[in-house]
């Protein structure tokens, strides 16, 4: 799934669009589990994070401490 995700990035770099995390309810995505495996799997020069503060807080996340671990992105 990496290497996938990774190519997927790769191609909407080189588009210019910059592709970000944006971890929600319903989703592949919508713990704070899964979204540290997506963030800590894929450099940030590829991936930003884009959090959806409401959703992540409804599942049970540290907003504020991913956020704080993520800031850079």
């Amino acid at each position: 799934m990496t290497e996938l995700s990774e190519g997927i990035c790769d191609a909407m770099l080189g588009e210019g669009v910059r592709p970000s995390l944006h971890p929600h309810v319903g989703t592949w995505v919508e713990s704070e589990e899964e979204g540290r495996a997506v963030l800590e799997a894929l450099p940030e020069s590829k991936l930003g994070f884009l959090p959806d503060t409401g959703h992540l807080a409804w599942a049970g996340a540290d907003v504020g401490g991913l956020i704080k671990d993520y800031a850079e992105r």
